[in-house]
């Protein structure tokens, strides 16, 4: 067996239009409650690493999110400290919020994990609603504030190894989702757009760990769940294969030995 990156992202998103989650304090708290790790060993049951940025620390220009600590990391403690700066001590009063994901047993599986956690660590209940990919993508695109989930799964797998093809891409209020709000999307914009014709890594990783906070930290749009990793099985007489996390697999250097 070999274990190695890919360059994909799988997280959750908010819609931040939506009450409870309009509220920043009550996605700081679900995102602090939710322990990936535990999702990654007991749910997932593969070798994936979690995160704490949109970003794969591969890509030129991305900031490693453990030495940089950036992001929400699992917290319980501050976790309940915002639910209750929020309004919901205990999570008294809580309201309905849904959680949806696109069917699939794998996306099951991990959404009801999540409302587990979040049960056990903000006494709080969620509700899971599976549809199919055609509904699942009407539903978020766009989001609304009645009828879009509060939240939803959502992957993202990078074709080149810049940060450009990530952040921008994905939230850009031009070209992508457009799910951040009011001054902290025109700072996110004004990151990525400075970051992306500057050739020099130590200006764009600090540009791209600004817009890395702002999403992730600050506005909460979304709640990176972990970087996923591939497995293979590779018999002992194929040589020369290795992974790319970028650019699958070369076959033309495999090559067979007795």
């Amino acid at each position: 067996m070999h274990i190695g990156p890919q360059a994909c992202t799988d997280w959750y998103g908010f819609n931040t239009q939506r009450a409870p989650t309009d509220n920043p304090l009550v996605r700081k708290a679900i995102a602090a409650a939710i322990d990936k790790q535990i999702l990654i060993d007991i749910v997932v049951k593969k070798a994936h690493v979690s995160a704490t940025t949109f970003t794969h620390p591969l890509s030129f220009g991305a900031i490693n999110p453990k030495t940089e600590q950036v992001g929400i990391e699992f917290d319980p403690e501050q976790a309940n400290k915002w639910l209750e700066e929020a309004g919901y001590p205990n999570g008294q009063g809580f309201p309905e919020v849904i959680l949806t994901h696109p069917e699939g047993e794998s996306y099951q599986a991990i959404a009801k994990g999540i409302k587990t956690l979040l049960k056990h660590y903000l006494n709080i209940d969620i509700t899971v609603t599976a549809l199919d990919w055609d509904r699942f993508w009407d539903a978020i695109q766009p989001l609304n504030s009645t009828t879009s989930p509060h939240l939803f799964r959502v992957s993202w797998c990078s074709d080149y190894p810049d940060a450009n093809d990530w952040l921008p891409s994905v939230f850009h209020r031009d070209t992508g989702l457009n799910w951040l709000n009011g001054n902290n999307l025109d700072l996110f914009v004004q990151a990525v757009d400075e970051a992306k014709p500057i050739s020099d890594p130590t200006q764009r990783q600090e540009l791209y760990r600004r817009a890395e906070q702002i999403l992730t930290e600050q506005e909460v749009a979304i709640i990176p769940l972990y970087f996923t990793n591939a497995q293979f099985l590779v018999k002992p007489w194929v040589k020369n294969w290795y992974n790319m996390a970028y650019g699958g697999q070369h076959i033309r250097n495999w090559s067979l030995v007795d």
